[in-house]
């Protein structure tokens, strides 16, 4: 008849080596999840830095014609309005009124970012060092946007071109970095430069 004492050992031993086979079968099980989800938030940067640069080319293509005074072929009134459907557009003029230009202000993408950032942080250091950079410059650029949007109400005391000539000097610069940035996260997460824009 065996021992009850020497039974117990041998039980307690097979439960700690099922509860350690568990504990690594679902420290692999985790793993595999994270790896996924960190693939797919690479997808979803990737979508999110073409949406931006999209963006980045239409404000520059608007206040780029600005930043250089010296130029004669510079325009000389920047104003903004917004369509029926409540799209915003930047109108570029002559002072006569012979050159007359008109290009959307589309929306700054940061929605994505704003919502993962933890977990980006929490799943991948590396990615999120590239991140949070590109996340911070976006904040610029929408403050870029909202800048101009309310161009037509600049202080009365600065003249309109002297006004709109410091406003694309440091809204090209802002531009600039920006898409240095976002072009830095998408490279980290397609291994191919920033390139192609997307619209929607």
């Amino acid at each position: 008849m065996s021992d009850p004492l020497s039974i117990i050992p041998i039980t307690a031993l097979v439960a700690i080596v099922i509860f350690v086979a568990k504990e690594v079968i679902e420290s692999f099980r985790r793993y595999g999840a994270d790896r996924r989800k960190v693939q797919a938030l690479r997808t979803l940067l990737a979508r999110e830095c073409e949406l931006n640069l999209w963006t980045i080319k239409l404000l520059r293509g608007i206040v780029l014609p600005f930043s250089t005074p010296d130029d004669p072929s510079t325009p000389k009134a920047l104003s903004v309005g917004v369509t029926g459907g409540g799209v915003p557009y930047a109108k570029i003029s002559s002072e006569d009124g012979t050159y007359v230009a008109q290009m959307g202000v589309p929306p700054v993408h940061r929605e994505l970012m704003s919502k993962f950032l933890l977990d980006i942080a929490t799943l991948d250091k590396l990615l999120f060092s590239f991140t949070e950079p590109a996340y911070d410059e976006l904040a610029e650029v929408e403050h870029v946007r909202e800048s101009l949007l309310n161009i037509n109400d600049r202080p009365e005391q600065i003249p309109a071109r002297e006004f709109v000539l410091g406003f694309s000097q440091y809204a090209v610069d802002v531009l600039q970095k920006a898409e240095r940035r976002l072009g830095a996260l998408y490279v980290h997460c397609t291994g191919k430069p920033l390139e192609q824009h997307r619209l929607r």
